[in-house]
């Protein structure tokens, strides 16, 4: 259910919150993910844990777009090196 309150600002001179939209929350889910919103809202040190997480995270996606073919046309080269070299031996007289 949703209430929508209309206020003056000035109301909340303590520094509180100036909105006056709440939410009834029905679901023990939503119930924390707000209240995880609030806390990376307001703590500088959770938001740069994220942040933290969120570049890690994309360097490891960048980083297996890089490596990956990379490793896979280096191991195809080496095997094909192998077999050059075993076919090569095995044409040279005894």
């Amino acid at each position: 259910m949703l209430i929508l309150g209309l206020t003056r600002s000035s109301a909340y001179s303590d520094g509180a919150t100036q909105s006056g939209f709440q939410l009834k929350v029905p679901l023990v889910e939503l119930k924390m993910s707000l209240w995880i919103k609030d806390h990376l809202e307001t703590s500088s040190t959770l938001k740069k844990l994220l942040l933290m997480l969120v570049l890690y995270g994309t360097s490891m996606v960048i980083v297996d777009g890089i490596v990956t073919p990379a490793m896979s046309g280096g191991i195809f080269a080496l095997y094909s090196l192998i077999l050059c070299r075993n076919a090569k031996a095995s044409l040279l007289p005894n």
